[in-house]
């Protein structure tokens, strides 16, 4: 071997045991994916699990959940200062009763609720997802300066990044993001899911910021304000309730839940009238277990919109699908009742159980269990036929061209997503 060749192979060796030592010393984080701000159909050759989200509509609706609580605990000391009572502000473990439903919210706010809280915000607070580490790469967070509500990040990863900050240390729990980059918001968090822990309940304040927190059974509220929108904090933490029932009359508990496909407790929908219909509440749960609340969010369709939905579904062609396995192994994270309304004047079989919107004590002309996230059994059950999925029932749920966002997603199988995912996401 000549000189030359033995001194490049020992530089390469000696190359490779630098890398080496050095490699020992890093310690990598595993990889979790954040969905983006905007939505996007997938490629027929992608086939993943669905997440969905149903977001805010008219009148009273929801789009909310954890957002991002994350597993800090506030600890007021040199950067903030603590309040514990103020406008009766709980201890943590507070477990009030349940009441029947949610009471009306006052003129020009709206009703949101998640598992089995249920809280009034302005009305004019729209829907977006609340910081994390990466928000300097990923937000969703809505335009403009006023308040909005978090958006259910249960099913959701995160990408870890840290985006680093600048300026002096916070007061844990605003969240991640420069100050500069705060907003007013609400968010939820699920005590009850494995690795969640909770803030401590009370008042944190910080250069005119305040973040109040309150846990009500399992479920942990925190509402950061600033100056422009500490006028309404009051009223939104005096608003919490326990609730058995949505103000859209979605239960907070439903068989949906379980990990299983189930059928709804219903004599069908085939002899419904559409015209009668009056609107359609969509009630989205997470999966897995029936042992507590599950809801994650709820909006309501109305007028002919709601009517030409359960008409599509009538004429949708028996059986499931689409699938792309056969035994069923990927349930699906989450699943939605369609819970259609009337006028309770011959609207159907049913028709004499509605009570309607206002008190959210209404049954319902039937229940329709709708699957989409699952590699088999996909589609519709109205507890006597079930009915395929179809682009003009899918894509109502999810959101027509020119309407809202109904549902949140990160990818879908491919052949769902040719039917349920509108060509403007």
């Amino acid at each position: 071997m000549s000189d030359a060749a033995d001194q490049d192979r020992r530089a390469a060796q000696a190359f490779r045991d630098a890398f080496a030592r050095e490699a020992e010393t890093v310690h990598p984080a595993p990889l979790q994916v954040r969905r983006a701000s905007r939505r996007r159909w997938v490629p027929p050759v992608v086939a993943a699990a669905a997440v969905l989200l149903i977001a805010s509509t008219v009148v009273v609706t929801l789009r909310g959940g954890p957002g991002d609580v994350g597993s800090a605990t506030v600890q007021p000391g040199a950067t903030g200062s603590a309040d514990p009572s103020p406008e009766g502000v709980s201890s943590a473990g507070t477990d009030p009763g349940l009441a029947p439903a949610p009471g009306p919210p006052p003129e020009g706010w709206r009703s949101v609720t998640f598992r089995d809280v249920a809280v009034a915000v302005p009305g004019e607070w729209s829907d977006g997802a609340a910081p994390d580490q990466a928000w300097c790469v990923d937000s969703s967070v809505p335009a403009g300066t006023g308040g909005y509500v978090a958006v259910d990040s249960t099913l959701l990863g995160s990408a870890a990044i840290a985006c680093g900050s600048t300026g002096a240390p916070v007061p844990e729990g605003f969240g991640p993001d420069p100050v500069a980059g705060w907003r007013p918001h609400l968010r939820f968090a699920d005590l009850a899911l494995a690795g969640t822990e909770a803030l401590q309940d009370g008042v944190t304040t910080y250069q005119g910021w305040t973040l109040r927190v309150r846990t009500l059974g399992t479920v942990q509220v925190a509402l950061v304000t600033d100056e422009a929108t500490e006028a309404v904090a009051s009223s939104v933490m005096a608003s919490l309730t326990r609730t058995e029932r949505s103000a859209e009359g979605c239960d907070t508990r439903s068989p949906v839940q379980a990990r299983e496909q189930v059928s709804p407790e219903s004599d069908g929908i085939a002899d419904l009238r559409p015209e009668q219909v009056e609107r359609v509440a969509l009630c989205q749960y997470l999966r897995g277990s029936t042992e507590g609340p599950g809801l994650m969010g709820a909006q309501v369709v109305s007028g002919e919109e709601a009517a030409g939905l359960v008409r599509a579904i009538q004429d949708s062609p028996t059986g499931v699908g689409p699938e792309t396995c056969a035994d069923g192994a990927e349930a699906g994270d989450s699943a939605v009742v369609l819970r259609p309304f009337g006028s309770g004047e011959d609207a159907g079989p049913d028709a004499g159980l509605d009570t309607g919107l206002d008190t959210g004590l209404g049954t319902g002309l039937g229940d329709v269990h709708f699957y989409f996230a699952s590699c088999a059994g996909n589609g519709f059950d109205d507890g006597s036929v079930r009915r395929q999925l179809t682009r003009d029932t899918c894509a109502r749920i999810f959101g027509d061209p020119g309407t809202a966002d109904r549902v949140f997603w990160t990818t879908l199988a491919a052949r769902t997503a040719r039917v349920c995912v509108p060509p403007n996401r």
